[in-house]
């Protein structure tokens, strides 16, 4: 649908909330690509929480609440 997301528990939800935020990671799909691992460690850093790029419980976390959903 227009507009929708994917849940942030696929790797493409977060991803598309972290383009949203302004975090470059690569192509729109469920590929855990060095592009997405270092946007996500980008993201971890500035809202201080564990730096791992890991989509671990506390990033997925994060991501919903700086992205509104």
């Amino acid at each position: 649908s227009l507009g929708g997301l994917n849940p942030v528990t696929q790797i493409s939800g977060a991803k598309q909330r972290l383009m949203n935020l302004g975090f470059e990671c690569g192509e729109l799909n469920d590929d855990e690509t060095g592009e997405f691992s270092a946007a996500v460690q980008e993201f971890q850093q500035k809202h201080n929480l564990n730096v791992s790029g890991r989509l671990d419980q506390a990033t997925k976390d994060a991501l919903l609440d700086q992205h509104g959903s």
